[in-house]
C-alpha cells in the first residue's frame, strides 16, 4: 500500500507503508506545505508510530503540496519528501 492516501482537502499517511529497515520507529514528524511556500507547517512533532494512519486536513483543492517526513529511532532519524497534488472538487 503506498504512503500516501491523497483527498480532495486532506491526505492519509498510512503509516504502516514506512519502510523500517529493522529498527523499530519511536516517532514521526510531519510537516506540509504548499507550493512555492518558503514556511513549513508542522502538523506533529512527536506522532506515534502505534497510529496505523494520519490525516493531514485543511489542504486546498487542486493544489501542489510538499509532505516532509521524518522518522525518529535509537539510530537517528530519516526524512523523505513528497510531492503531490490534491484532486479538484469533481475529483
Amino acid at each position: 500500500m503506498a504512503l500516501l492516501n491523497i483527498n480532495t482537502t486532506f491526505v492519509t499517511l498510512n503509516l504502516y507503508a514506512w519502510k523500517t529497515g529493522g529498527c523499530p520507529i519511536s516517532f514521526f514528524v510531519v510537516q506540509y506545505k504548499a507550493k512555492g511556500q518558503r514556511e513549513w507547517v508542522l502538523v506533529s512533532s512527536n506522532l506515534d508510530p502505534r497510529h496505523e494512519e494520519f490525516v493531514v486536513t485543511g489542504l486546498n483543492p487542486a493544489t501542489w503540496y510538499n509532505l516532509l517526513m521524518s522518522a525518529h529511532n535509537e539510530a537517528g532519524a530519516t526524512e523523505a519528501e513528497y510531492v503531490f497534488a490534491t484532486l479538484t472538487i469533481t475529483g
